[in-house]
């Protein structure tokens, strides 16, 4: 999942593969609008599903938009532990809102990166901030 604002892709999509010279595999996304109304926060939230991962395989992945050929910089992620695997210990980073953009948000996302450096992360949930998305409904404008 990941959000723009306030532009809007027409074709979004996640290329992605086992290296970062090879993006070979390809997954269309589902958009949805939002707007906040009361802080005038107005986007597009973008939902893709990459299946029939290998585990413990790093990917590397950017998503983007693909009628104006506007990309993310290349990340990577790591798959699925095999089914059964004992792993000596799983990290999660949980937070519900990160207060406003600026600044508060820089502050929370440069302390989760510090935290992050000192002990990596396996799985970060975001509860809040991008989950206020189609709360209006289709006849406001959201989808």
């Amino acid at each position: 999942m990941w959000v723009t604002t306030p532009d809007s892709y027409k074709k979004p999509v996640v290329h992605y593969g086992h290296f970062p010279s090879q993006l070979h595999n390809k997954v269309n996304a589902i958009m949805s609008t939002y707007d906040a109304g009361h802080i005038g926060f107005k986007g597009g939230t973008y939902k893709a599903v990459l299946q029939n991962l290998e585990p413990g395989k790093r990917y590397y992945y950017k998503v983007g938009d693909e009628q104006s050929l506007t990309y993310s910089a290349i990340k990577h992620f790591n798959g699925p532990p095999k089914r059964g695997q004992q792993l000596p210990e799983i990290n999660f980073a949980v937070f519900g809102d990160m207060g406003t953009f600026a600044p508060m948000g820089h502050m929370v996302m440069k302390q989760i990166v510090r935290d992050n450096l000192a002990k990596p992360v396996d799985f970060v949930f975001l509860t809040g901030d991008i989950a206020y998305a189609g709360m209006n409904g289709a006849d406001k404008g959201e989808t």
